[in-house]
C-alpha cells in the first residue's frame, strides 16, 4: 500500500516536511527494518488450527508452539504502540495471555494470526487510552518536538521515525491507531477494519479526520513559532 500524499494547498513547507515527508521517510526505514520478517505471513494455517484444537483438549505444549510461531508478528505490531522495552514485553505477554483465555472463541474457519493480531491491537489500544486518561491535555502542545528540517531537506530515517512518533503521540488514541495501522503497518482498509472491529467506511472516515487533526496540530505549532 503506497503512502498517499496529503493535499498541498494551504499547507506550509514545515507542514509538508513534518507530516508527509516524515511518513514517507519513516516508512522507507520501516521497510528496511522489516525486510527479513517475511516468514510472519506464511504460517501454516492447518498447523495453527491443529494446535488450537489439541490445546483445548489439554495439550500443554500446543499453546507454546502457537506463541513461538506468532510472537514475532505480535511483537512487531505492539512495538508500534510503545518503544519502551519493558512495557513492550508486558504488552506482548498480555496479548498472549488474553488470547489463551479467549481461545474457545477462535473460529477455525478464520486465520489464527489475524485473530491474534486483533487481540494484540486491543491490548495496545488500551495502553494508549490509559495514557490519554492520565495525561493532562488541557492544551495540546508540540513544544517537545524538535524543529523539523528545512523545506526540501530530507530528514534521516531514524530522525523522521522519532519525529513522527512524537507527533502521533499528541493525537487521540483512535486517530493514532488508524494512522499507525494504515501508514506504518501498511495494512489495507479491510485489514484495519478486521483488527479494530470498525466498518470499512468508519476506517476511511477516521483516517481522513486523523490526518486533518495531525495537520492542524502541526500548523498550530508552526504558527506559534512565528
Amino acid at each position: 500500500m503506497a503512502i498517499a500524499a496529503f493535499p498541498k494547498d494551504s499547507i506550509s513547507a514545515v507542514l509538508e516536511s513534518l507530516v508527509y515527508g516524515l511518513f514517507e521517510t519513516a516508512h522507507a526505514m520501516l521497510l528496511t527494518m522489516s525486510s527479513g520478517d517475511e516468514d510472519a505471513g506464511h504460517n501454516d494455517a492447518v498447523t495453527d488450527r491443529c494446535d488450537v484444537r489439541v490445546c483445548l483438549e489439554g495439550d500443554r505444549d500446543a499453546y507454546g508452539r502457537l506463541v513461538r510461531r506468532h510472537q514475532q508478528s505480535v511483537g512487531s505490531l505492539l512495538w508500534r504502540f510503545t518503544h519502551d522495552r519493558l512495557e513492550h514485553e508486558s504488552l506482548v505477554h498480555d496479548a498472549f495471555v488474553e488470547a489463551y483465555f479467549s481461545l474457545r472463541t477462535y473460529r477455525s474457519t478464520g486465520s489464527f494470526r489475524s485473530w491474534l493480531l486483533t487481540i494484540a491491537t486491543r491490548v495496545g489500544y488500551r495502553l494508549w487510552k490509559q495514557r490519554a486518561r492520565t495525561r493532562r491535555r488541557k492544551v495540546i502542545s508540540l513544544d517537545g518536538i524538535p524543529e523539523p528540517p528545512a523545506h526540501g531537506v530530507v530528514p534521516r530515517p531514524e530522525d523522521a521515525l522519532d519525529l513522527l512518533g512524537q507527533a502521533l503521540a499528541r493525537l487521540a488514541p483512535r486517530d493514532r491507531m488508524v494512522l499507525t495501522l494504515l501508514y506504518l503497518e501498511e495494512m489495507s482498509v479491510a485489514e484495519v477494519a478486521t483488527l479494530t472491529g470498525w466498518s470499512r467506511t468508519l476506517v476511511k472516515v477516521q483516517a481522513h479526520r486523523a490526518r486533518g487533526r495531525l495537520k492542524k496540530l502541526v500548523q498550530e505549532h508552526d504558527a506559534s513559532r512565528h
